[in-house]
């Protein structure tokens, strides 16, 4: 970047100059005619005239060069300004390309591994990383709960005595270890309620995959408008290497002869009435 002259110096210049080269028009002449030539004819005054008006037009010239190399000088600020922004977003992009790439890499790297393969980026292929020998079956999570898809809750005859049945159902995998307590809460026609605890679930019981397990509930059947069952505890899987929680209650309805699952406030309010059963059975 070159050198720059404040332009308020030009300007002082050029004030000065014109106000001494007022002076000096307004106070004598500026040629003689007694003598001969042009140049001879020039007085002292006059020649004083030329050379401050010749100092005012190399001031102008000046004042312009100066002027040039200030706009020179921006449009190279700018520039440069324009450049550093440049870097800085090509930084930026760059970083977030390589960051994306990374990340990438990383995720691809973690489901080959969760397969058992490996990248070689070094030979570009991809290579096992365990041996079939090595591979263990992944033992997915069971699920136990009441069995819609069948009867539910349901009444059936037993050398000519009707009572209740329930059937559960296992999902996705096996179960047993069950550590389960049982209540039905049987709710009159007219109105009153009797607690049971029927004892559902032995420790050692196994359900296999799929399987349904069909277990006397409840020999009260006559005058009985709702049933509530609440199956509260643990279970594990059949290997025993994880366990489950489960905290279900599910109503029948002896009108319509239907089981559902209960949620929420109602869930909630059997609860309660069950614990209250509790407390009065102590």
């Amino acid at each position: 970047m070159k050198p720059i002259i404040p332009n308020v110096v030009f300007i002082v210049l050029i004030v000065l100059s014109t106000l001494y080269l007022t002076f000096l028009t307004s106070k004598g002449g500026l040629t003689n005619n007694k003598y001969k030539g042009f140049l001879k004819r020039i007085t002292y005054r006059g020649k004083l005239v030329f050379v401050v008006s010749l100092s005012m037009s190399l001031i102008l010239i000046v004042q312009d060069y100066n002027n040039s190399n200030l706009n020179r000088n921006g449009e190279l600020l700018l520039h440069e300004e324009q450049f550093q922004r440049d870097s800085l977003i090509t930084d930026g992009i760059k970083k977030g390309v390589d960051d994306s790439r990374k990340k990438l890499f990383k995720d691809v790297s973690e489901a080959f591994a969760n397969q058992g393969l490996r990248i070689d980026t070094l030979n570009k292929r991809i290579e096992n990383i365990v041996t079939t020998t090595n591979i263990l079956p992944v033992e997915k999570d069971p699920i136990l709960h009441l069995h819609m898809g069948g009867k539910g809750i349901h009444i059936i005859m037993y050398e000519n005595d009707p009572y209740f049945r329930v059937d559960f159902r296992c999902d996705d995998a096996g179960s047993t270890n069950f550590n389960i307590k049982s209540y039905v809460l049987i709710q009159f026609e007219n109105g009153n309620y009797i607690l049971q605890k029927p004892n559902l679930f032995y420790k050692s019981l196994k359900l296999s995959k799929t399987s349904t397990a069909s277990m006397p509930l409840s020999k009260t059947v006559e005058n009985v408008k709702e049933l509530y069952l609440y199956i509260s505890g643990t279970y594990t899987n059949l290997s025993q290497s994880k366990s489950y929680n489960i905290d279900d209650v599910y109503r029948y309805e002896s009108m319509t002869k239907n089981t559902r699952g209960m949620v929420f406030s109602d869930k909630q309010r059997v609860i309660n009435l069950i614990n209250q059963g509790l407390k009065k059975d102590k």
